[in-house]
């Protein structure tokens, strides 16, 4: 990556990052820094990116890392002020900064949205702030297209209706890509010197005042630019936009020094399972000797399912708060210890794109004893990964004191599952849940619907099955089973997947800019709250589109024959319209069906 292509980088991914930022931190200003952070962050790093076509979902895990590392050190800091003068921050409450803000419906934003899951928060965030397609929030995140969808709708229904205006307001008065984009060239020129070749070429003016650590950046960024513009060979622009404000380039340059050594990709830490599918497809590989263990920073730890190292991160990670210590023993079923297993732990442990993550882990030694240190005071989960098969499930409890548990790695049983629809062989995505429901793996079958999974402790297991193949602007419902897991057998599980009749939903009209379709069985009448309710626990299928796609038609897929309601929820930019619903019935004779519902106006 050259320099030109850094400065085109950041313009057009500069929304997306701040979006990320914003959604972890809350702060606007925060995050217009974390951006700034991300991008030279992305710099210094640039070696390690070994796919340029994941560069956006690269850059939103380096900001989401930094997030984190910020709001830690906003909270140390609040900590150590001590009194009654602040109180602590967490990722779940408003910061003390939101308190300073001079509009009382944008503080009740941040509020708001502290309720709405991290995880959800990124994709709600992205989706007003850009105007952003379905598949355009997914490629930036990581996630499906139909994740993506559901996550959006599900932090629509957390966050009450009239607070969406200003959350898409926030993200119009976010700094201009074209002036992020000359602030990162202009902190990167000081440390590297282009700035002087850029102002020689240009006749621009520099100049650096030393003293108190202030840079007088001016003619600074327009060489920059001048520079990145004439390697690049595109044609001039319009002038640059106003530098920022020289303390936030200082305090920028300091946060984020050039690393002794290459770094390594950053690993995508997003909650929960369902942001994407384990890169081996049919069947996990065993490795041949050990799990390795890859810390990626005080809060972040991975085991790869197929052996070898985790991708690393190429940021400097703050210190933990405080140090707990989860400690134990893994032993197999005679009560012998098992050696060189890797124990995971943390509040969620989730399996996907061929790993698993949690919060820290380490290896047991000689006589099956592991000790972790997490700075993770909720309650958490522990489970152990090894060669010859994974342990139960365990929990400890919340505080900052110690924990002992005690893990059984004995002999493993397998799930073998095949997938079919209308008797045909079909590929298919699957969502495999331990038992208890904490620990949760996102698998893909291979091409003709076959999925083996090793390794996996006894106990009754959940699948939730659904055609691999994405749909574009739909959904479907999983197939579900509960299977129990028997030592030392393989558990055969037939799936079958539903066929049925495709809903092609319409309710399109001029200056709509959101609009969310529901369908359930029955006539029932259903206010809008209980519809999301409902399609938050999946009950009810619901699709959202928005902006450039909202005059699109939704595809509700696999529908059988019956009596249905279908509901939409719909808005301009300004304000709602009323929810409006229609009876359809569904003859299954037909492998699609139009549906167009009125919206209209009080």
């Amino acid at each position: 990556m050259q320099l030109a292509d850094l400065g085109r980088l950041v313009e057009r991914h500069h929304g997306a990052v701040v979006a990320v930022a914003f959604a972890t931190t809350r702060d606007l200003a925060l995050a217009e820094d974390i951006a700034q952070e991300t991008f030279i962050a992305a710099w210094d790093a640039r070696a390690a990116l070994r796919d340029p076509e994941r560069v956006r979902p690269w850059l939103c895990g380096i900001a989401r890392n930094l997030s984190r590392n910020a709001l830690r050190r906003r909270r140390r800091e609040v900590g150590e002020a001590g009194g009654a003068g602040g109180a602590a921050v967490s990722d779940d409450k408003p910061s003390i900064v939101e308190t300073a803000l001079d509009e009382e419906r944008d503080r009740e934003l941040r509020a708001a949205l502290a309720d709405v899951p991290v995880a959800y928060r990124e994709p709600l965030v992205l989706f007003y702030w850009e105007d952003r397609s379905i598949a355009q929030v997914a490629g930036a995140l990581g996630l499906t297209e139909e994740v993506a969808q559901k996550r959006i709708s599900r932090a629509r229904g957390m966050l009450r209706a009239e607070l969406e205006a200003p959350l898409e307001r926030t993200g119009r008065a976010r700094k201009s890509a074209a002036a992020a984009a000359a602030a990162v060239l202009a902190v990167l020129a000081t440390r590297t010197g282009v700035a002087h070749a850029a102002t020689a070429k240009k006749g621009a003016a520099m100049s650096i005042m030393k003293g108190a650590g202030v840079l007088a950046v001016g003619g600074l960024i327009v060489g920059a630019v001048a520079l990145a513009r004439e390697t690049s060979g595109a044609s001039p622009a319009a002038p640059s936009p106003p530098p920022p404000a020289p303390a936030a380039v200082a305090a920028a340059t300091e946060r984020a020094p050039a690393p002794a050594r290459a770094p390594e990709l950053p690993a995508e830490d997003v909650p929960g399972l369902d942001t994407g599918f384990a890169a081996a497809r049919g069947e996990l590989t065993v490795p041949a000797d050990s799990y390795e263990l890859t810390v990626l920073g005080p809060t972040s730890a991975s085991v790869e399912l197929a052996g070898g190292k985790g991708m690393g991160s190429p940021l400097a990670h703050a210190p933990a708060p405080f140090e707990r210590r989860i400690t134990g023993r893994v032993l197999d079923d005679a009560g012998k210890p098992v050696a060189g297993a890797v124990v995971l732990v943390g509040e969620r442990l989730d399996a996907f794109r061929g790993a698993f993550h949690g919060a820290a882990g380490a290896k047991t030694g000689a006589d099956g004893a592991f000790s972790v240190a997490t700075s993770e005071d909720t309650a958490g989960f522990a489970l152990a990964l090894h060669p010859r098969g994974w342990s139960n499930v365990a929990s400890y409890p919340a505080g900052r004191g110690d924990a002992t548990i005690a893990l059984t790695a004995g002999t493993s049983g397998t799930i073998a599952a095949h997938v079919t629809r209308a008797g045909a062989p079909r590929e298919g995505s699957v969502i495999l849940t331990m038992p208890g429901g904490v620990v949760r793996m996102s698998l893909a079958t291979d091409a003709a619907g076959e999925l083996r999974v090793p390794l996996l402790a006894p106990g009754t297991y959940h699948l939730d099955v659904r055609p691999a193949v994405g749909y574009l602007d739909g959904t479907s419902r999983p197939s579900s089973h509960d299977v129990t897991v028997v030592r030392g057998r393989a558990t055969d599980v037939p799936v079958a997947l539903a066929s049925g009749t495709k809903l092609l939903l319409s309710a399109f009209k001029p200056g709509m800019f959101t609009v969310e379709y529901f369908v359930y069985p029955g006539t029932e009448p259903l206010s809008l709250d209980e519809l999301k309710k409902r399609s938050r626990g999946g009950a009810v299928p619901a699709y959202l589109l928005g902006g450039v796609d909202a005059e699109r038609a939704a595809q509700i897929h696999d529908v059988t024959p019956g009596t249905y309601t279908v509901c939409v929820d719909a808005a301009t930019r300004d304000a709602h319209y009323p929810m409006a619903c229609r009876r359809i019935d569904v003859a299954g004779d037909a492998p699609s069906l139009e549906i167009a519902v009125d919206v209209k106006t009080d």
